[in-house]
């Protein structure tokens, strides 16, 4: 049995929807599963094609009806029967994957980059603390050197 999915939605996009609705097909053993992200009239959609045997169809249309990611902003959810063919779903989960970790490798480069000038700043300010605290103790030793004198 195949299932045509569309999700339409103020956010629908970039909160994680594809993964989401991957994993439930996963969960599910569903054979094919493939989703993607679209426009349509100025609406985000996520569109998502599935392919099993009739009771996990079944409960993942249940599931997706009744159930999104967090920050999902959901106006209508539609189902309609497909014909076409559908993505082994473990090929599709792979080739996603590595869709988004190559998208993540910049942030995480960026990252990387953000924490080594936060630990150069923490450096620094450990060292002007250090100095602080050896001008404190330079100035009681000359405080203490100068005090004799001034008492004369």
């Amino acid at each position: 049995m195949k299932l045509k999915v569309k999700i339409t939605g103020p956010t629908v996009h970039e909160v994680g929807y594809r993964y989401f609705l991957m994993n439930k097909a996963l969960d599910l053993g569903l054979q094919g599963f493939y989703a993607g992200n679209q426009i349509e009239d100025g609406q985000q959609q996520v569109i998502a094609y599935i392919e099993g045997i009739e009771d996990a169809v079944a409960g993942f249309k249940n599931a997706v009806g009744s159930t999104w990611p967090e920050n999902a902003d959901v106006s209508e959810i539609s189902f309609s029967d497909f014909r076409g063919y559908v993505m082994d779903a473990g090929d599709f989960a792979q080739t996603y994957t590595a869709h988004q970790l190559n998208k993540a490798i910049h942030l995480l480069l960026d990252m990387n980059r953000i924490l080594e000038e936060i630990n150069g700043n923490l450096k620094a300010v450990k060292y002007n603390t250090d100095m602080i605290s050896q001008i404190a103790r330079d100035t009681k030793e000359i405080k203490e050197e100068i005090e004799p004198i001034l008492k004369l």
